[in-house]
C-alpha cells in the first residue's frame, strides 16, 4: 500500500481497506455477505444493508456485525449516484406537505373534538412559561447574542462574530418595529452611518452533510432574527431547567437511562422522531403556546424560506438554523411526556430534542399522541421492546456498550489515517469495556500509524486531547521531556491547527467585548483600552482586536504540549490476558 492522502479517491481506498480488514476479523455471514458486495463494487447494496437485533443473543456478535454495516452509512465518497442535495430538497417538500395539512386539521378542528390530553400538555407548557412581563422580558434581552454560523447578512467559513456586528443588518419585517430597541442607540448609530439594515422575506434554505445517502437541510435566518431567537431559546432552556429538564446536560441523563432500557424490573422505551423540527407545525405552537409567547415567537420566526431561487411560504414554525427551534422542540416532546405518563414515573421521563426515553407501557400512548400532533415516528431507531435500545449518540444491547464509529471523510488540518486510527481506538477501548482495547483491531491501527505522514506518527496523546496526534497508552510515548519540577505531569508532542486570523479595529470589537462582559465590563474599564479614533469608530490595543476566522486554518505546527494525566483503558490487551481475569474475577 503507499501512503493515502486526501484526495476523494484516496479517502475511498482508505475507507474500503479499513472495511475489508475489519470484516476479515469478523467471521459471520453478514461480514461475507459484505465482502462479496466490495468485490462486486455494489455499494448502493452496501447502504441498503440493515442489521436485526433480534436476531442476535450476544452483544458481542451482534457489535461486530453491526460495525461492519454501519462503518461507511455515512461516508460522503461512496460512488452510489445520490444527489443527496436533491433528496434534502424532496424531503423539505415532504415536509412542507405534511405540515400545510396538519395546520389545515388544526384550523378546522373544534375544541370539543380535541383530545383531553392536548389540555394537558397546554398546561404543562403554561406552567414552565411565564407572563411575558417586563422582568421576563429583560431576561430574554440579556440572553440576546450572535451563533457562530453563517446568516443571510454574514457567510459562516471565514467569517467572525465581528462582522455580524458590522455587516449590514438583515431582519424579517416583523422585527422592523422593535430594531432601534433591540440594537440600542450605539450599535444603531453606527450602522446608519455605515452599512445600514436590510429587511428581507425570510430565511434560507441549505444543506448539510447527513449520510451517504441524504444531505440534512437547514435554514440559514436573518441576522438579527437568529440574534434574538438565541436570546429566546436559553430563556427557554432557563425555564426548562428549574422544571427538572436541564439541557445542558440531559442527554448524558439519556444515555444512562439507554444503558439500562432492557431492564425487566423497570423497562423503558426509546423513541426518535423523522424529521422532528421540520414537523413543528405553525397552528400547533399557536395550539400549544400561551398567546403572549406565541406572539412573541412568530415577531422574529422567518415567515418565509427561499428555497429554489424563489421565496415560499413556510408551513412549518421553524427549522434548524432557528436559534430557539431546539429548546421549543425539547418543551414540546417534553410537555407531552408529562401529560401522558404518571407523575410517580416522571424520574424514568427524559427528552433531549427528539431523543424521548419513557417507561415502556407508555411508550405506545406517546407516540399515538406525538402522531396526532403531526410528528412521524422513526421506526427503525425507535425501540419500544427488545434488548436494542439507542439514545443521543450511544448503542446498548442488553446493556452493554454497542456503538460503531461512522467513517464520514476527512477533517481539515488532520490526515484521514489519523482520525480513522483515533476513532478505531476508541472503539477497541468500548469493546474492551473500558478497561482495555480490544487486541483484535491492533494491527488495523498500526497499519493506519505506518501509512501517516511522519511527523505525526510519533505523537501518541492521551484520550481527551482528540485529533492532535494518535491517541494511545501512556507505554506508547515515544517523544517527551520533563516538567521544571513544579508542575506534575510531561510534555508530550502533538500537532495543532494554528486558526487563520483577522484584525479588527472597528466598533464591532467593542460591542462583541460588551456582549462577552456583559455589565462587569464598562467602557473606560481596567481591562479594556478605548481610544478614540474618529467620530464614529472606536479602536482597541491589537490583543483585543485578533478573531480566528470560522473554518479557516493557517496549517499545523508540532509543538510541546503539557500533560498532567493519561487516560486508563488504552493499553491493548486480549480478552485471555491475566490482567482482564483478576479485573473480572
Amino acid at each position: 500500500m503507499t501512503t493515502f492522502n486526501e484526495s476523494p479517491d484516496s479517502q475511498l481506498k482508505l475507507e474500503l481497506y479499513t472495511l475489508q480488514s475489519l470484516c476479515e476479523l469478523v467471521d459471520s455471514e453478514v461480514s461475507r455477505s459484505i465482502r462479496g458486495m466490495l468485490e462486486r463494487k455494489a455499494y448502493g447494496e452496501y447502504l441498503d444493508l440493515t442489521i436485526n437485533a433480534d436476531d442476535y443473543s450476544d452483544p458481542d456478535k451482534f457489535a461486530d456485525d453491526y460495525l461492519l454495516v454501519k462503518l461507511l452509512s455515512k461516508s460522503p465518497n461512496l460512488p452510489v449516484g445520490f444527489d443527496r442535495v436533491a433528496e434534502a430538497e424532496l424531503s423539505f417538500l415532504e415536509s412542507e406537505i405534511s405540515c400545510y395539512h396538519n395546520n389545515r386539521r388544526f384550523l378546522s378542528e373544534r375544541p370539543a373534538d380535541e383530545p383531553l390530553i392536548v389540555d394537558e400538555i397546554r398546561r404543562v407548557i403554561h406552567k414552565v412559561l411565564p407572563d411575558l412581563d417586563h422582568e421576563s422580558l429583560s431576561e430574554i434581552a440579556s440572553g440576546f447574542c450572535h451563533g457562530p454560523g453563517a446568516t443571510t447578512g454574514v457567510r459562516g467559513v471565514g467569517s467572525c462574530v465581528v462582522e455580524k456586528y458590522e455587516r449590514k443588518m438583515h431582519h424579517t419585517i416583523q422585527l422592523t418595529p422593535f430594531v432601534d430597541s433591540i440594537l440600542g442607540p450605539r450599535w444603531s448609530d453606527f450602522l446608519e452611518s455605515g452599512e445600514g439594515r436590510c429587511v428581507v422575506e425570510g430565511g434560507r434554505f441549505t444543506t448539510v452533510p447527513k449520510n451517504a445517502k441524504t444531505d440534512r437541510g437547514i435554514m440559514v435566518e436573518p441576522t438579527l432574527n437568529v440574534y434574538v431567537q438565541k436570546g429566546i431559546g436559553r430563556y427557554i432552556r432557563c425555564r426548562l431547567r428549574r422544571f427538572g429538564l436541564d439541557l445542558d446536560h440531559q442527554s448524558d441523563k439519556n444515555r444512562r437511562l439507554a444503558s439500562r432500557a432492557h431492564s425487566k424490573t423497570e423497562p423503558l422505551s426509546t423513541i426518535d422522531l423523522a424529521s422532528a423540527s421540520d414537523s413543528v407545525t405553525l397552528r400547533l405552537v399557536e395550539k400549544l403556546m400561551p398567546s403572549d409567547w406565541f406572539r412573541l415567537l412568530m415577531l422574529c420566526r422567518s415567515p418565509r424560506a427561499k428555497f429554489l431561487h424563489e421565496f415560499r411560504p413556510l408551513q412549518k414554525f421553524s427549522s434548524m438554523g432557528n436559534g430557539f427551534t431546539f429548546e421549543l422542540e425539547s418543551l414540546i416532546f417534553w410537555a407531552v411526556c408529562k401529560a401522558v405518563v404518571p407523575k410517580s414515573l416522571h424520574d424514568k421521563v427524559a427528552v433531549f430534542g427528539d431523543d424521548i426515553i419513557v417507561p415502556r407501557d407508555y411508550g405506545d400512548e406517546v407516540i399515538q399522541t406525538l402522531e396526532y400532533l403531526g410528528f412521524s415516528v422513526n421506526r427503525a431507531k425507535s425501540f419500544l421492546a427488545g434488548n436494542f435500545f439507542e439514545s443521543c449518540g450511544t448503542d446498548w444491547f442488553m446493556g452493554q456498550a454497542v456503538r460503531p464509529f461512522f467513517m464520514k471523510g476527512s477533517v481539515p488540518g488532520v490526515p484521514y489515517t489519523v482520525t480513522t486510527a483515533n476513532k478505531l481506538r476508541l472503539y477497541a477501548k468500548l469493546r474492551g469495556w473500558g478497561l482495555f482495547c480490544d487486541l483484535r483491531y491492533k494491527p488495523l491501527w498500526e497499519m493506519l500509524k505506518k501509512h501517516s505522514p511522519v511527523k505525526w506518527q510519533n505523537c501518541i496523546v492521551p484520550e481527551h486531547f482528540g485529533d492532535v496526534g494518535f491517541i494511545g497508552d501512556v507505554s506508547e510515548v515515544i517523544q517527551s521531556r520533563p516538567t521544571d519540577g513544579y508542575i506534575e505531569g510531561r510534555f508530550i508532542r502533538t500537532i495543532t491547527s494554528r486558526a487563520a486570523r483577522k484584525q479588527f479595529d472597528s466598533f464591532g470589537v467593542l460591542l462583541d467585548k460588551l456582549t462577552q462582559c456583559g455589565s462587569n465590563l464598562s467602557m473606560n474599564g481596567p481591562s479594556l483600552v478605548v481610544r478614540k479614533k474618529d467620530e464614529n469608530i472606536l479602536t482597541f490595543d491589537d490583543k483585543w482586536a485578533s478573531y480566528a476566522l470560522r473554518g479557516r486554518s493557517n496549517g499545523t505546527k508540532p509543538r510541546w504540549t503539557l500533560v498532567v494525566s493519561w487516560s486508563n483503558g488504552l493499553e491493548w490487551l486480549d480478552f485471555n490476558h491475566p490482567k482482564i481475569t483478576v479485573s473480572s474475577s
